[in-house]
């Protein structure tokens, strides 16, 4: 498993779980950075994906917060000729 896909795990995990509940604020960078052992490269690319997925939202200057996520529904598109 890579670095950054520890940090993805967890958070997810978390809020599937119920442990990260929607609008709850992420631990910061410089905090998962340590809890993990990964660069900050890693856990930047762990919320990115998360956030591609729907699982967090970042805002500039404030924290990454979970976000509430529509089950059933993705992001996917599909065509049929």
């Amino acid at each position: 498993m890579k670095k950054y896909e520890t940090v993805m795990h967890w958070v997810r995990s978390g809020i599937e779980a119920g442990r990260i509940s929607p609008g709850e604020k992420l631990p910061s960078e410089p905090e998962l950075m340590r809890q993990f052992s990964v660069s900050r490269n890693a856990v930047r690319q762990a919320i990115s994906e998360l956030s591609n997925e729907g699982f967090v939202q970042s805002r500039h200057g404030i924290g990454t917060f979970c976000v509430r996520r529509v089950s059933g529904k993705t992001r996917m598109v599909g065509l049929v000729c």
